[in-house]
């Protein structure tokens, strides 16, 4: 007969073992010295103490052997050796408490129920077998009076006899196919169970892997606003681990979250927009919603905030609007800076005659010279102001910003009106070129440069860098200086023609340098702080290998 034992994992296996090895020796154990106890007839009494020694004995070697890492083939075998072995063990206590007249003919229906449990309907008919032949064999011999422990000289009449011996016998096998009914029953529902819980775990796994892959941060609190869960790209967003801030209180952790998600009725009708720093110290712009997190029967578990990284559209939107308002002043300055120029060219010419008639006296002359050099500041002004209001179409071709940079700044240091003391710091990476019109990208590199030098009147460091983008196909170059800074009001002004902080400046350098970032298909960034400097990163759209613009 082919018998197959339950294959469970090994830790299982040795659960179950163990708890069959205890089972049985304490049931042992309790029923025969409760026995031996109550007993007062004349039966032997020496050989239940060497039964119970055995007991302990097997019950001691068994547990020390199933604490023991062993292979699934040596645990079934073991398995086998301990359910066979309850039959013969029984047949023995049987047999020296009274024969057939004996309490302890019920146990073999342990062994019967044990097997069903462990071997499945195949062990238990052959356990209930193995327990016909030896309680049917041993009540024959009784009977016959081949083996008399009892002491009987006369047994039952023999249908009586029979019929107790028959009925314990059909007992067994009844037992046998009901426990190993209900026993398969069990390990399908148990099947059942371990595939829901599979399929439960695989559903909840599912799930969570698209909340990971959401690219917008998902945030939960329950109904105490405390943490329970932040997704992948929520830690991203906000610069924090789940593990740092799981079971937090919100209003702890983002306090500036917490006090938005109160007025909840508000926020389900607008997608707000809160500006968040994050451990590192930068500022961030989320847009977020909120919903209300619900239980099985309605109840409010608590709240889901979903939230995006806005500041990049944030800073589009500004651009945008510089654009449309330096558009809106460019136009309507253009055509007073012509109005403007023609008579500046009506003064200049006629005193420069003047200048060269000797009938003047030299206070009058000097005059002049201040109204002709006046008038000729006046014209750069205006032509500085047409540069930027209509500015000349880029002559691009192949160039290597590095380079253009690196002249920028070495002429820019020698120059009288660049202030001493400043150490230069250069870290140029190798990159790819990129296209643009080098005159254009001297004027912009040259009006930043001078720009940080004012900024350092009693020297400091100045860096400059190229570097491959963060972006994919694009090039940065930057500066940065250890200046006053600047706070976030003037920074809002800073591309804005004529704004000044400067005492002599007329506000058309960093505007012009926007309108050609803008020309090249650029993007310019600042970052400053009062007292900690400022920093320019410029970012160009950079040439593949083997790309060549021009004109």
């Amino acid at each position: 007969m082919n018998l197959r034992a339950n294959r469970l994992v090994p830790a299982d296996n040795r659960r179950s073992y163990t708890w069959l090895i205890v089972l049985r020796g304490g049931l042992i154990f309790s029923l025969v010295g409760g026995w031996v106890l109550v007993q007062t007839g004349g039966f032997l009494r020496f050989p239940l103490y060497l039964l119970l020694g055995i007991t302990l004995l097997f019950t001691a070697f068994s547990l020390v052997w199933i604490s023991r890492p062993h292979s699934l083939k040596s645990q079934t075998l073991f398995l086998y050796f301990q359910i066979v072995w309850d039959p013969f063990f029984i047949a023995a206590l049987i047999l020296f408490t009274g024969g057939s007249e004996s309490i302890f003919s019920f146990l073999y229906l342990f062994g019967i129920v044990t097997a069903s449990i462990f071997l499945h309907r195949r062990g238990a008919l052959l356990i209930a077998s193995l327990s016909a032949i030896l309680y049917g064999g041993f009540a024959d011999l009784e009977f016959y009076q081949i083996l008399n422990i009892s002491g009987v000289i006369k047994p039952n009449p023999a249908r009586e006899y029979f019929f107790t011996v028959g009925a314990n016998i059909a007992a067994y096998f009844v037992v046998a196919i009901l426990a190993s009914s209900l026993s398969e029953q069990l390990r399908t529902t148990q099947a059942e169970l371990e595939k829901k819980r599979g399929d439960l775990s695989s559903l909840t796994a599912f799930h969570q892997k698209i909340v990971e892959s959401i690219v917008s941060g998902v945030l939960t609190v329950d109904a105490s606003h405390r943490i329970l869960s932040l997704n992948r790209s929520g830690e991203e967003t906000l610069g924090r681990k789940t593990t740092e801030i799981f079971n937090k209180n919100l209003n702890e952790v983002f306090p500036i979250l917490a006090r938005e998600i109160e007025d909840h009725d508000r926020i389900k009708a607008t997608r707000p927009e809160i500006c968040l720093q994050k451990p590192d110290g930068s500022l961030i712009y989320l847009g977020f919603s909120l919903s209300a997190l619900k239980g099985e029967a309605g109840e409010n578990l608590g709240k889901i905030l979903i939230f995006q990284d806005v500041t990049r559209i944030k800073e589009m939107e500004k651009e945008i609007r510089r654009s449309e308002k330096l558009a809106a002043i460019g136009a309507l300055a253009a055509g007073i800076a012509h109005e403007i120029r023609n008579p500046l060219g009506a003064i200049s010419g006629p005193l420069q005659l003047l200048l060269e008639r000797q009938e003047f006296p030299d206070e009058e002359k000097r005059l002049m010279r201040i109204i002709l050099r006046e008038t000729e500041r006046l014209n750069r002004l205006v032509t500085d102001f047409l540069r930027f209001a209509r500015p000349e179409k880029p002559q691009f071709s192949t160039v290597n910003p590095a380079q253009i940079l690196d002249e920028c700044v070495d002429f820019i240091i020698r120059g009288r009106d660049f202030p001493p003391g400043i150490n230069i710091q250069k870290q140029y990476e190798p990159s790819r070129p990129i296209s643009a019109d080098p005159n254009q990208l001297r004027q912009l590199f040259q009006n930043l440069l001078i720009n940080a030098g004012e900024a350092m009147p009693g020297g400091g460091t100045l860096k400059v860098w190229t570097r491959n983008g963060s972006e994919n196909g694009r090039l940065e170059i930057g500066m940065s200086d250890t200046g006053k800074g600047m706070d976030e009001a003037i920074q809002s002004h800073l591309f804005e023609p004529f704004f000044t902080t400067k005492e002599k400046g007329i506000g058309l350098g960093l505007a012009i340098v926007h309108r050609i970032v803008e020309l090249h298909g650029g993007r310019i960034q600042v970052e400053s702080r009062p007292g900690s400097g400022t920093a320019f990163t410029i970012s160009f759209p950079a040439l593949t290998l083997g790309e060549n613009h021009a004109g």
